[in-house]
């Protein structure tokens, strides 16, 4: 997700290239692409439903920061200020890009909680 112009929330995809590298020698080479410094790392758990009024409200929160996040467990949507809602699954990995001034995203949980990696 990224922060446009206009302070307004947008989805982007994005490839990203993969180059064999000697990541862990002597074991065979793997393919790296990505490679981003990191400062921090964590877990994070949402409760069922997590989000749920905000999307009711129409209140967009921004990150807090830039970072990725990897969906450990559970089912969730992120709907964009554009309109655009996607839904997310154990393994997307998404960029979150959207800080303040961006007026940013809602998140709802599904049914079950949901479990994040994030990394800033």
């Amino acid at each position: 997700m990224h922060c446009a112009p206009d302070e307004q929330s947008h989805f982007t995809d994005v490839i990203i290239d993969l180059v064999k590298e000697n990541f862990v020698p002597p074991a065979a080479p793997i393919a790296i692409g990505g490679n981003k410094a990191t400062s921090r790392a964590f877990i994070a758990g949402f409760g069922a439903h997590w989000g749920a009024t905000d999307l009711q409200n129409h209140v967009n929160h921004p990150t807090a920061a830039v970072q990725l996040f990897t969906v450990l467990r559970g089912v969730f949507s992120i709907t964009v200020t554009d309109g655009k809602t996607r839904q997310l699954h154990a393994g997307d990995v998404v960029s979150l890009e959207d800080i303040t001034p961006c007026k940013g995203h809602i998140i709802v949980v599904g049914d079950k909680p949901w479990f994040l990696l994030f990394a800033r």
